[in-house]
């Protein structure tokens, strides 16, 4: 990661990652609304993920049965492993210019970070995996674009003395924190027949906690 500018460690570290991402939301962006409809792909590839969740885990289906509901019967005989990495053509758009990379690479990573014992869920995922996979998702979405205005400096991230990748690392659960406090506005219950409503609530009240996180 491109751009630092000095800090000490501990509070420190937090303070400066929380002031270089207000930048990004209230310079780079316009602002949390800027930075929530920028986000557009982003947002629709969650409700899409959000929604292929719900139903593969309603009572009565499963992951496979879903996949033959949305025509996708080709991947119903892989692994369950397999299946989500294929999913990325279905979760998110091509991919022919940069707003939609970000969601895709984002994609692959939130499945990449599911862990082992939440592994054998995923056939017929419950709410603590659905809740896991999306939290992961946005997440990553939110910060691979941070990190492209990092690139481009736009905004500055402290220095710190750690190395990039424990910044990135730091910089990271920075964001996810700021994601799971979101998530939890919406009582940590998705609804089938609210998924758009609640991603976008959950992206606006994300972007917002960035410009106004308290900075003592």
């Amino acid at each position: 990661m491109n751009g630092v500018a000095k800090a000490s460690s501990g509070d420190d570290r937090s303070r400066g990652i929380a002031k270089a991402v207000r930048s990004y939301v209230k310079t780079a962006s316009g602002g949390s609304r800027g930075a929530t409809a920028r986000a557009a792909p982003d947002r629709r590839a969650a409700a899409k993920l959000a929604s292929f969740l719900l139903s593969a885990g309603a009572e009565g289906s499963d992951i496979r049965q879903e996949l033959r509901r949305l025509n996708l019967e080709s991947l119903a005989n892989r692994t369950t492993e397999e299946i989500f990495y294929a999913l990325v053509d279905y979760i998110c758009e091509p991919g022919g210019d940069l707003d939609e990379a970000y969601a895709r690479a984002a994609y692959i990573d939130a499945i990449c970070e599911i862990p082992d014992g939440m592994k054998d869920r995923l056939e017929r995922p419950d709410a603590e995996t659905i809740n896991f996979i999306l939290e992961r998702f946005i997440a990553n979405t939110v910060t691979k674009r941070i990190e492209n205005a990092i690139g481009n400096d736009m905004i500055t991230l402290p220095e710190t003395g750690l190395s990039a990748r424990e910044l990135q690392r730091l910089f990271q659960d920075w964001v996810s924190g700021r994601v799971k406090d979101a998530m939890a506005l919406i009582g940590g219950v998705l609804r089938q027949d609210q998924v758009r409503a609640q991603i976008d609530m959950i992206y606006e009240e994300a972007h917002a906690s960035f410009g106004n996180y308290d900075e003592k």
